[in-house]
């Protein structure tokens, strides 16, 4: 028969603070990320249905390269938080750049084979000549950006595997939720650039993230914000 300890099922409410002060501000991130794609394909849109499914298709051949950012993320997530739970910074550093190293040669890899063979590519999604036309200059926007959507993943996967978790989801508040958006709503409907208009908006996201989360990560606070979290 199973037994519970006395006083078991009482909630321990110095662990479900923990818990919280690092799952609340992720959840926050995650609504923030999702808003801004609302608002910016709702923008995208108002463009007409060519310009639309082309977006759809180049954001899912986008969403394909996110799985190089991600795959090192989980691993520099793991291995930093490891490695401060050990007490060990410096560690935690090593890691973290190492991961990103090698995220970064696989972003290179295939930023080469995006811009190279961005009509080959879209190919493998439809057959329309418009979208294919419109496509490949998108496609080379994925590409030349790629280096800076895997630093941005990795380097934000060391700062949630430090417990940083308020500092990546202010980022994303700013950048997906707020720039983003706004900037392709200005872009579109002021200066009348189209879907390359909203594609600027995007790249303009993926660089002033990138470059908000490395200059976190380059000023070390990451590391006292595990020692603050793990003593809360």
């Amino acid at each position: 028969r199973l037994e519970f300890p006395k006083g078991s099922i009482k909630p321990d409410f110095e662990c479900i603070s923990n818990i919280a002060k690092i799952g609340v501000p992720s959840m926050v991130e995650q609504l923030a990320m999702r808003v801004g794609v609302i608002i910016f394909s709702k923008t995208i849109a108002g463009l007409g249905t060519v310009a639309y499914a082309t977006h759809q298709v180049c954001m899912n051949i986008q969403a394909l390269t996110f799985m190089n950012g991600q795959a090192f993320a989980t691993s520099s997530t793991s291995l930093v938080s490891q490695s401060l739970g050990k007490g060990r910074p410096d560690m935690a550093m090593h890691y973290s750049k190492r991961t990103q190293r090698v995220g970064m040669y696989c972003a290179i890899a295939i930023a080469v084979f995006v811009f190279f063979c961005n009509k080959f590519v879209l190919g493998l999604y439809s057959d329309d000549a418009d979208i294919i036309a419109t496509g490949a200059s998108l496609l080379q926007m994925i590409a030349l950006i790629q280096p800076f959507q895997a630093s941005q993943f990795i380097l934000a996967g060391a700062l949630r595997g430090a417990g940083d978790t308020k500092y990546t989801a202010m980022v994303t508040t700013l950048t997906v939720m707020l720039l983003r958006p706004g900037l392709a709503l200005l872009l579109v409907n002021q200066f009348n650039l189209g879907l390359h208009g909203a594609w600027y908006a995007l790249v303009a996201d993926q660089i002033l993230r990138t470059c908000l989360i490395v200059l976190r990560y380059m000023s070390g606070k990451w590391t006292s914000s595990f020692r603050h979290n793990a003593h809360a």
